[in-house]
C-alpha cells in the first residue's frame, strides 16, 4: 500500500455527475459501484467485493474511445505550451490513436484467453471481450468515422484555435488525478478536461465531447465553475464554460450566473438527501443491505453492465 493509505471500512462519501447517472439507471448497478466494490482489492476481503472490484474496472470500447482521444489532445496542448509549431497533425493524430485502440482489442482478447483480468486487473479490459464477445466489423468502421470526425474537429474548435493564435496561460490540462473539493464535508469530484486564461482575462473552462450531445452537460460545467471558484478563487463573473462536440464539430458556451452556481449547489444539496436514504448509517456512509438496491426494470441496459455476471446469481 501507499504512504499514507487509510484502510476504511466504507467508502468516503462523495458526489458526481456520474454518480447520480448510475444511481437513477439502476440501483444495484450504483450499489455494486459505490459500496459493493469497496475493499475489493484487499486479500481478505469478500469473494463478491473482489469480483465486484473487477468488474468495476472493466471498460468498454466507447468509453476507451473517449479516453484515447481525450489523452492525445492533452498531449497536443501540453506540446503548445512549449512550442505551437511542433504539434502532430490530425493524419498522424489519427493513426497512432487507431493504433492504440487496436493494442487495447488484442489486450482484451489476450486477457478474455488467459483469464488474467480475474486474477488482477492491469492497465485495460473491455467488457465487450470479457463476456465472451467482440468488436464487429460495423463497429470498428463507425469507431474510424467517429474518429476522423472528431480529430478533424479538434484542430479548427474555437478552444484549440484559441490556444494556437493567442497568447494563453494553461492551468489545468486533463490531469492524471480526480479533483475535488469539500461542500459541507461532502467530496465533491470534478475533474476538468482543460482550465485556461484566455487574452480576455476570462477563465476558461473545455469540456470535450466525443459522444452526442447529453442533458447533463451544462450541469457538469456548473460543476467545474464551483471547482475553480474554491480553488483559484475567482468569481464566477470571471468564468467561462465551452463544450466542445467533436463528434458533431460544434461548440457551446456559457458565461456564468449567480443562479447558476446556486442552482448547483442546491442540486448536490437535495442529491445528498438521496444519497444518505440508501445509508444504514450516515455518518460511517454504511450502506443498506444489497436487496434494497433494486435492479433496473430495463432489461435493455442489463446488456451493457459491467456487473451482470454478479446481478445475474443475485437471488431476489
Amino acid at each position: 500500500m501507499s504512504e499514507g493509505y487509510e484502510e476504511r471500512k466504507y467508502p468516503e462519501k462523495s458526489w458526481s455527475i456520474s454518480r447520480m447517472k448510475t444511481l437513477d439507471s439502476c440501483q444495484r448497478e450504483y450499489y455494486y459501484t459505490y459500496y459493493g466494490s469497496h475493499n475489493g482489492w484487499i486479500f481478505n476481503s469478500t469473494d463478491e467485493q473482489k469480483i465486484a472490484w473487477r468488474l468495476k474496472k472493466l471498460t468498454n470500447l466507447w468509453m476507451c474511445f473517449g479516453e484515447v482521444v481525450h489523452k492525445k489532445i492533452r498531449g497536443i496542448i501540453n506540446i503548445c505550451k512549449k512550442d505551437k509549431s511542433k504539434f502532430m497533425n490530425a493524419n498522424r493524430f489519427n493513426e497512432i490513436t487507431l493504433n492504440e485502440l487496436r493494442g487495447v482489442i488484442r489486450e482484451s482478447i489476450n486477457k478474455y484467453k488467459t483469464k488474467e483480468w480475474d486474477e488482477y486487473p492491469r492497465g485495460y479490459m473491455l467488457q465487450e471481450y470479457y463476456y465472451g464477445g467482440k468488436i464487429s466489423k460495423e463497429t470498428g468502421d463507425e469507431l474510424k468515422e467517429r474518429l476522423i470526425q472528431c480529430v478533424n474537429s479538434f484542430y479548427v474548435s474555437t478552444t484549440f484555435e484559441e490556444i494556437l493564435n493567442n497568447e494563453t496561460i494553461i492551468i489545468e490540462n486533463d490531469e492524471d488525478i480526480f479533483s475535488s473539493f469539500n461542500h459541507d464535508s461532502l467530496k465533491v469530484y470534478s475533474k476538468i478536461d482543460l482550465l485556461y486564461k484566455s487574452p480576455d482575462g476570462y477563465y476558461v473552462i473545455v469540456d470535450w465531447k466525443t459522444g452526442k450531445p447529453s442533458e447533463d452537460d451544462k450541469e457538469q460545467l456548473l460543476v467545474y465553475a464551483w471547482y475553480v471558484m474554491k480553488k483559484y478563487d475567482i468569481h464566477y463573473s470571471r468564468i467561462k464554460g465551452r463544450v466542445e462536440y467533436l463528434l458533431e464539430g460544434h461548440s457551446e458556451e456559457i458565461i456564468f450566473k449567480s443562479e447558476d452556481i446556486e442552482y448547483i449547489k442546491a442540486k448536490v444539496d437535495n442529491d445528498l438527501k438521496i444519497i444518505n436514504y440508501y445509508l444504514d448509517d450516515i455518518s460511517l456512509n454504511k450502506p443498506k443491505e444489497k436487496s434494497v438496491f433494486e435492479k433496473t426494470q430495463k432489461s435493455y441496459k442489463c446488456g451493457q453492465c459491467k456487473f451482470r455476471l454478479l446481478c445475474k446469481s443475485d437471488n431476489d
